[in-house]
């Protein structure tokens, strides 16, 4: 087929020269720009949370807490805060025994039941004491979001981009 004929606006059936080039292309792009390989978790926990209804919290600042130690044996610790128009709420994130641990302040301190969701659609849920404070133990590794439920499990609803721990 000359240059001429490509250039005449036909639409012509795809050959096998044409399906050689286009996973020749696919092999080259998989290779330069491979597919996170969580991404399908990433978007189903984020399209989950996202619809919840809820005001999404900022990301303020991260940070890595060096030479963190808890029961005596290292353990590797960060802090994240994210905060909305209302609400601040900073986590410390450490890990211990292979699974991770979330201590957490809200200010102003407020009576919020606070949720932990994963990308495998566990929940674990728990409360706010009078300063605002909160644990959440034991997590495996993964993809959370944390959600902000006001006492009765309704508003304010708050949620955090989702997170890898």
């Amino acid at each position: 087929m000359s240059v001429e004929d490509q250039r005449d606006g036909q639409n012509r059936p795809i050959d096998e020269v044409d399906v050689g080039m286009l996973a020749a292309l696919g092999r080259l792009v998989d290779g330069a720009d491979p597919v996170p390989r969580d991404l399908v978790e990433r978007c189903t926990l984020a399209m989950s949370l996202a619809m919840m209804d809820a005001e999404l919290m900022a990301i303020t600042s991260e940070g890595t807490l060096v030479g963190a130690v808890r029961s005596g044996a290292a353990a590797s610790a960060s802090t994240v805060t994210f905060t909305s128009a209302t609400v601040s709420v900073m986590i410390d994130i450490s890990e211990v025994g292979g699974r991770v641990r979330l201590d957490g302040w809200i200010a102003p301190a407020a009576d919020f039941r606070v949720e932990l969701r994963r990308a495998d659609g566990d929940v674990q849920s728990t409360g706010c004491d009078s300063n605002g404070r909160f644990v959440i133990d034991a997590v495996p590794h993964g993809l959370v979001g944390l959600v902000l439920l006001g006492p009765d499990g309704g508003a304010p609803r708050l949620t955090t981009p989702v997170l890898e721990l």
